[in-house]
């Protein structure tokens, strides 16, 4: 499932929300007036540098807005690159492991390892982790 069709799902469950994406470079300020009023969707990647993506993370982190966050990297930038806002979120130690990740990359999210024939690796599959608990498996679909 990509990173669009993820948004599309949100939109769509969310109508009057708002989709901050960081991902096209930009401008964006953080306005605190109504932040977590209004469900809000932030997307971000990598390669994003803008210093705003802090205070959504710092945010979502806490648990204390109404922000979801969807951000995707590799799990080999993660590792080289412990001074990067992706670290907050690892150290959340919460987020979806898709495909291969749950069983090779499990332990970005603090957990040693899965089993495999437990999670059956499917297209779209995903382990969904809390706290650094594996919690369920999840299957996605876009179309």
């Amino acid at each position: 499932m990509s990173v669009n069709a993820m948004r599309r799902a949100w939109e769509s469950t969310y109508p009057h929300g708002r989709v901050l994406d960081f991902r096209g470079e930009q401008e964006i300020v953080v306005n605190d007036v109504g932040l977590d009023d209004l469900p809000t969707l932030v997307l971000a990647d990598e390669n994003v540098a803008n210093p705003a993506i802090a205070e959504y993370v710092d945010r979502v982190h806490l648990g204390r807005s109404n922000i979801t966050l969807i951000s995707s990297s590799s799990p080999h930038y993660v590792r080289s690159h412990p001074e990067h806002w992706t670290n907050t979120l690892r150290r959340s130690r919460t987020g979806l492991l898709l495909g291969q990740a749950a069983l090779h990359d499990a332990d970005l999210l603090g957990l040693y390892a899965t089993q495999p024939h437990v999670y059956g690796e499917a297209v779209g599959r995903g382990l969904w982790v809390v706290d650094g608990c594996p919690v369920g498996i999840v299957q996605s679909a876009s179309a």
